[in-house]
């Protein structure tokens, strides 16, 4: 009988993940390794003062037909998870009085109209799942 090769994979961030996900499914023998109580890298979370706050990495690009989500979910034969187009992909709301700060094209486009010539290229978009 052969043995499946061996591979270890430290991190369980997206990288992480995705890799140990598609070397498992080339057939190899993966062990992921992860020293956080929480896998997910920089698309994780933390607690404080009872907010939960997004590390970072927390909006999903590349979930479109052709995108690089998509194709890894293609590739391991895993349905795309429903999502939509987020605008604004982002409100931070300080709760101190002041205005929220809002991002996405929208927002962008609003702040640059009648302000110049500029060259705006088009996002691909960020995606809440």
């Amino acid at each position: 009988m052969i043995e499946k090769k061996k591979v270890f994979v430290i991190g369980a961030g997206i990288a992480g993940l995705t890799s140990a996900a598609i070397l498992s499914k080339l057939g190899l023998s993966v062990t992921l390794i992860e020293s956080h109580k929480q896998s997910g890298g920089c698309a994780g979370t933390f607690k404080r003062n009872g907010y939960i706050f997004d590390v970072g990495a927390t909006q999903v690009a590349g979930l479109e037909s052709d995108g690089i989500h998509s194709k890894i979910f293609k590739f391991l034969q895993i349905e795309i998870p429903d999502a939509s187009l987020l605008d604004p992909s982002c409100i931070v709301d300080l709760n101190d009085g002041s205005d929220p700060l809002i991002y996405g094209m929208r927002a962008v486009n609003g702040f640059l109209k009648g302000r110049g010539n500029f060259l705006v290229v088009k996002d691909s978009g960020s995606f809440a799942i």
